[in-house]
């Protein structure tokens, strides 16, 4: 019993060391990018993971976009603004289970402005950010 209580007062501050880094970690993930998932499920009642990224977090004039499955999926992108009008869309060339591209916003006007991700034609996600 001394040895366990032992070995877990050594192993405490590695414990401790080891969540203060992940926590400076994420800190410093969420100062390059907008990232996140969500659980969706299809019409046909199956669910999916879809992953995302939007660097930087707040864009000036071009944004990179992460999108991704785990398998191939019909995933597009509108930015709206305030007023939920439409001011830029990204439609894939092909389908496929990974997207990363990387779109021109530099006509857009500074202000606040949604990413909203659809699966085919229906709303996936919207993930609110400004535009400097």
């Amino acid at each position: 019993m001394k040895k366990i209580l032992f070995s877990a007062i050594l192993l405490s501050p590695v414990f401790v060391f080891a969540q203060t880094a992940n926590n400076v970690a994420a800190a410093e993930a969420a100062s390059l990018a907008i990232y996140g998932n969500v659980d969706y499920v299809t019409e046909d009642g199956s669910g999916h993971n879809v992953n995302y990224a939007f660097a930087p977090p707040e864009p000036t004039t071009t944004v990179k976009i992460h999108l991704s499955t785990a398998h191939p999926s019909n995933l597009s992108l509108k930015i709206l603004d305030a007023s939920n009008n439409v001011v830029k869309t990204w439609v894939p060339s092909s389908i496929s289970d990974i997207y990363e591209p990387e779109i021109d916003i530099s006509a857009i006007s500074p202000g606040t402005y949604k990413y909203v991700i659809y699966w085919d034609a229906s709303l996936v996600k919207e993930i609110s950010f400004n535009k400097n």
